[in-house]
């Protein structure tokens, strides 16, 4: 059998059975899909709203909520903010109250809101907040699903039950169909001017591109604008990626 080798620069042809066949030798393969996956980043989050009510209706306790942004290209997963309501000379009136939010998308915001019960809930007049470290920063290939931050579609319907609780009602939607997962549904009041008044959350979960999504037994401040409540939906950071 003839067999002639046509040598180029940095290409080879090997002639079999007439045809020639072209090898690239240096070539290195393709590279693999890229995929979300924790990387090494020093990243914070900023704290750019945060309020709070004593629920009298509720009995002693009180509603704390947190707004978050995160400036960076990463996705941050799981970030501890420590609010502590402190008396009028700046000490605490209760051990520090840890919100977890678990994850925030690349140039996003996301809310943690808690309510706690407290003896001493009178001698609140202000809350501190800080922003502890967060456990992953995360690459977005676009394979997770924070990629599609779920919308707020609707109005929110509040329906009053009892001892002045309340269950909230709305759709939420989101671009695209993915599989099974889970998040919190965060609730964050406000008053007539805008300020931040507490909240509450609930869990639920969503398949497809749309979910009817309650919060059950909220607690809703009297001076909350029930017009001005924001929802936000916060991925739980061990439902997917890691």
């Amino acid at each position: 059998m003839n067999r002639n080798v046509l040598v180029g620069i940095g290409v080879a042809a090997l002639v079999v059975g007439g045809a020639a066949v072209a090898l690239w030798p240096d070539e290195p393969d393709p590279p693999s899909p890229a995929v979300s996956g924790p990387v090494d980043a020093d990243h914070s989050l900023d704290v750019v709203e945060h309020g709070w009510t004593i629920l009298e209706e509720a009995g002693s306790a009180l509603s704390l909520a947190v707004v978050v942004a995160n400036p960076s290209d990463l996705i941050a997963r799981t970030t501890i903010v420590e609010m502590t309501p402190v008396d009028v000379d700046g000490d605490p009136v209760t051990e520090p109250v840890d919100i977890v939010v678990d994850t925030v998308p690349a140039q996003a915001r996301m809310a943690g809101a808690v309510v706690i019960p407290s003896g001493h809930v009178g001698d609140v007049v202000d809350v501190t907040v800080k922003v502890g470290a967060t456990a992953q920063w995360w690459s977005d290939a676009g394979d997770l699903a924070p990629k599609e931050e779920l919308a707020l579609s609707g109005p929110v319907d509040f329906r009053d039950t009892y001892d002045g609780l309340s269950n909230l009602e709305f759709t939420l939607t989101r671009e695209q169909d993915r599989t099974w997962v889970d998040y919190d549904a965060v609730a964050v009041f406000r008053d007539g001017d805008g300020q931040v008044v507490g909240g509450c959350k609930h869990p639920f979960n969503i398949v497809g591109n749309r979910a009817l999504t309650r919060i059950l037994d909220c607690p809703v401040p009297e001076v909350a604008d029930r017009d001005q409540t924001e929802v936000f939906a916060d991925v739980v950071a061990d439902s997917q990626g890691e």
